[in-house]
């Protein structure tokens, strides 16, 4: 979704900032399919954003994935799996 909005051209920093606001305070996040998006440094930063912020405000996460947790530190980085 931010990838998306991002890289369109009609989206405003403020609908990019409503979009992200939704996200980090959602009560519940599910994220599917974690490990198919693309593997680059927007995505790393991110994905840790939206974790470690959930995470200090106490918000649910569901991610699901086909990896196993073995791949998924080996796809990602220590400052996301940790």
């Amino acid at each position: 979704i931010l990838r998306n909005a991002k890289f369109d051209e009609s989206s405003t920093k403020e609908e990019l900032e409503k979009i992200l606001d939704n996200i980090l305070t959602c009560d519940l996040l599910i994220i599917d399919d974690l490990g198919t998006e693309p593997a680059t440094s927007y995505s790393y930063s991110e994905l840790f954003n939206i974790i470690n912020s959930r995470l200090l405000k106490q918000k649910k996460t569901i991610i699901s994935t086909n990896y196993t947790i073995n791949d998924i530190t080996n796809l990602y980085p220590e400052r996301i799996t940790s």
